[in-house]
């Protein structure tokens, strides 16, 4: 996208790029995690391609670098079949290439390595790379012959096609994950089979400090249970959107000394998993809520017990005290590890809806009224006033909403759900900020800021640029309140949906203390 001051949104700007700040702050601490080192060769065309073509052949729950016969050669050591860069990073694993075409150096290198004590995966090379002279394509095919021959003989009784050259293990596969699983290393990241394409992650470690990047791939809402190789450490959820970090009871420890812990991601959502600190001694094991079981520890990650998470609904230390909060109301049952049952109610409290009417506000000089008055929310493109169909910036929603003392009490949250929005909100409550929105849900916790009686709400809205480059286009008088050398939009182009669509709403959000 276009990001420089020219753009609608560039006055608002500073809330998407505080979540990419605060990201890239974590992205960048110490050094990536990853069991394998992908030696992609130097054949031309050679590029990096996306994590998801995976060329170190199907790693679901590991991770990889690539690297090129340079690098390989002159910025990479083996230290006990451990392989370390320069700049500290190290790897479980080597794999070749899947061309099986490499230089006579390369293979050495190969060698050298798993003869050191190394895990070296790949099927038997073919050639080497280039033209070479025929005592260096001897030498290829011996290293070749003494590496692979036992294990291409023996790979009808060795199911996992391996066998052990000097102090290491070769792998005559194509699967870099099997080989891995093989050999005893278990997977960084792993969750049910349902949710396997739905998942992404980045796992960085500094220091004692593991720090996990999740992302949510699909542009729906999703539960899930993810294992993840750390032991005995608490997970810290940190959202990155608003900088809040809280300390989650949801998990458990593994036999095999991971930790599984369940996770509600929005639509393309995302949360950084910090562990930092020692475990909680007492997590979360069953959550019942009205008699139906929302929660239970998993017992394993392919059978994830029973995981039915309210999008909102967390469990969390806070100043020594377990706290729930919860979208839900009723009557709930929460069960810890050393076997106490904790029983609480959450009173239900209605939602507050905007049925109108709103004040509409449009910027001076771009075509649009000063104002409107509606009766119901809708895109502006569906107006019969061309100024308002084709307008592309900021314009402001105003309305007033009336509670009483009874509604603000310390026992709930309250969330101003704008539902759907075209494209950016910016929100304020009493005259004060509250938050920009840039991202579904659109959606803000408000309740500091509201107080008995009348409460003025104030949502600027703004769109992107194309629906008045096609009114310029459509113009017949020829007149203009846009220039650009981009032609992506003509006259005929469909308008995109713009404003504040709805439906707004102030939804609780239950406190809970589970002392």
């Amino acid at each position: 996208t276009h990001l420089n001051p020219n753009v609608t949104w560039w006055r608002d700007a500073g809330a998407f790029l505080l979540y990419l700040n605060r990201s890239q702050f974590l992205l960048q601490q110490g050094q990536p995690v990853a069991d394998v080192l992908y030696y992609y060769g130097d054949n031309v065309p050679n590029f990096v391609r996306l994590k998801r073509d995976d060329p170190a052949r199907a790693l679901p729950g590991f991770d990889y670098d690539v690297t090129n016969t340079d690098a390989l050669l002159h910025r990479i050591s083996f230290d006990s079949g451990v392989i370390r860069t320069r700049g500290g990073i190290s790897y479980r694993a080597l794999v070749l290439p899947r061309s099986r075409i490499l230089p006579l150096a390369a293979l050495e290198v190969a060698q050298r390595y798993v003869v050191g004590g190394g895990i070296l995966i790949g099927e038997r090379p073919l050639r080497s790379q280039g033209i070479v002279s025929d005592e260096d394509a001897r030498r290829f095919a011996s290293i070749a012959d003494a590496l692979w021959s036992r294990c291409e003989q023996s790979a009808g009784e060795d199911a996992d096609h391996r066998v052990a050259i000097g102090r290491g293990q070769l792998y005559c596969t194509q699967s870099a994950r099997a080989a891995l699983v093989a050999a005893g290393v278990l997977p960084d990241f792993e969750t049910t089979r349902d949710r396997a394409d739905s998942l992404d992650y980045v796992h960085r470690r500094a220091g004692s400090k593991d720090i996990y990047f999740i992302r949510n791939t699909q542009p729906r809402a999703l539960e899930a249970a993810v294992t993840l190789r750390v032991a005995d450490k608490q997970p810290e959820m940190f959202d990155a959107v608003t900088g809040e970090v809280r300390q989650t009871l949801l998990f458990r420890a593994t036999a095999d000394r991971r930790t599984t812990l369940a996770l509600s991601l929005e639509p393309y959502g995302s949360v950084f998993v910090v562990f930092r600190h020692a475990a909680a001694k007492n997590p979360v094991t069953r959550i019942v809520r009205d008699g139906a079981v929302l929660y239970s520890a998993l017992d394993s990650v392919t059978e994830p017990g029973h995981l039915a998470l309210p999008d909102g609904l967390t469990v969390q230390m806070k100043h020594g005290v377990a706290e729930m909060k919860t979208p839900l109301a009723g009557e709930y049952e929460v069960a810890f590890k050393d076997g106490t049952v904790k029983r609480a109610h959450a009173t239900e409290r209605n939602d507050y809806d905007f049925m109108g009417p709103w004040a509409l506000s449009f910027p001076a000089n771009w075509g649009a009224p000063p104002k409107l008055e509606l009766d119901r929310l809708a895109s502006w493109t569906q107006s019969s006033d061309p100024g308002v169909r084709y307008f592309s910036g900021t314009a402001t929603y105003r309305t007033t909403m009336r509670l009483d003392a009874a509604q603000l009490v310390a026992s709930h949250d309250w969330m101003l759900d704008l539902g759907e929005v075209r494209e950016l909100a910016a929100v304020r409550i009493n005259g004060k900020p509250a938050q920009v929105l840039w991202k579904d849900p659109f959606s803000v916790r408000v309740d500091s800021l509201l107080h008995p009686g009348d409460n003025s709400v104030e949502i600027d809205v703004t769109n992107f640029w194309p629906n008045r480059l096609i009114g310029d286009a459509q113009s017949p008088e020829g007149k203009h309140y846009t220039w650009t050398n981009i032609r992506a939009y003509t006259k005929d182009s469909p308008l995109l949906p713009s404003g504040l669509l709805g439906p707004v709403v102030l939804r609780p959000v239950y406190q809970v203390s589970l002392q």
